[in-house]
């Protein structure tokens, strides 16, 4: 095998070898940026669930623990609940029970949930 042949050989593979690297770090990148859509995902679902749990007597005892839980457990800037009619006009002509609204805000995610109480 002749010395042009082997440089020849070796320029190709570092160029495949470049290329692929490049495609290892974008995947790498994305990799990391769908775990970050994951575990907001499921910081939100977890948040909406306990709420509408709670709400309907089943998860947490009451609201505030729900509150002082959520918080804790995922670093929130900001939790909150609240009966929507403090701030809305409800209409009560087609469910008895109260309308609870809560809020959520961090770095990660935000959200808003409605949800009737029991």
């Amino acid at each position: 095998m002749s010395l042009y042949k082997l440089l020849l050989i070796i320029g190709i593979l570092g160029l495949l070898f470049a290329s692929n690297l490049n495609t290892f770090t974008m995947l790498g990148k994305l990799s990391d940026n769908c775990e970050e859509i994951k575990k907001k995902t499921l910081t939100q679902k977890f948040i909406v669930e306990s709420f509408k749990n709670t709400c309907q007597k089943k998860g947490f005892e009451s609201l505030n623990e729900w509150q002082v839980t959520c918080r804790e457990m995922f670093n929130l800037d900001y939790i909150a609940w609240t009966e929507a009619e403090d701030f809305m006009k409800v209409s009560y002509e087609k469910s008895t029970g109260k309308l609870m609204y809560g809020r959520w805000i961090s770095s990660l995610c935000q959200g808003e949930v409605y949800c009737r109480s029991e």
